[in-house]
């Protein structure tokens, strides 16, 4: 966890971490106790390939957004990530017709 100074404000930046003798800044974050065993490690390390603190708290906070639609996804009984390919380019194509998977109507 790191703190950013602006102005009188000090902000609290979960995630964020700078592991010793390195220069970039990383994602560090715990994985929830119920999605251990969709992951090899218990925890969850990223570089964000960047020096400048106020980069990298961008930077962590779009991986956050993407690990917290993982997490959700999983515990949905979905896969981590949206299925790609001819199946979604299908939905997609359908969508232009105005076409929804799933949507049943009742008369």
């Amino acid at each position: 966890m790191a703190f950013v100074i602006s102005g009188i404000f000090r902000i609290q930046v979960n995630y964020l971490h700078k592991p010793r003798n390195r220069l970039t800044w990383h994602y560090k974050r715990r994985v929830p106790t119920d999605l251990f065993g969709h992951y090899k490690s218990k925890t969850l390390l990223r570089s964000l390939r960047t020096q400048d603190k106020k980069k990298a708290v961008s930077l962590c906070e779009q991986v956050n957004d993407h690990f917290e639609t993982e997490f959700d996804r999983l515990r949905r009984g979905l896969p981590k990530e949206p299925l790609t390919g001819a199946f979604s380019s299908g939905q997609q194509r359908l969508k232009e017709f105005g076409i929804e998977l799933g949507v049943s109507e009742t008369y």
